[in-house]
């Protein structure tokens, strides 16, 4: 988790085989998605609206596919 050139907040995290990055706009309030297989090259990308619940809600059930997969 660290800040960005342009005042926002990048987080990365790995999951499994998978590599995750999170880029959030604060002005914005708006982030970015994207989750890439390190071992199948299958990318998954997302622009999330935060701010509304749902936005917050797309971004759990994103990860929250990802678990269920490692398990």
């Amino acid at each position: 988790l660290y800040p960005t050139a342009e005042g926002g907040i990048q987080a990365e995290w790995s999951l499994g085989d998978w590599e995750i990055s999170l880029e959030i706009d604060l002005a914005r309030q708006a982030a970015e998605w994207q989750a890439l297989n390190l071992k199948t090259q299958a990318c998954r990308e997302d622009s999330l609206n935060l701010e509304n619940p749902e936005g917050w809600q797309k971004l759990n059930q994103n990860v929250q596919e990802l678990l269920l997969e490692n398990t």
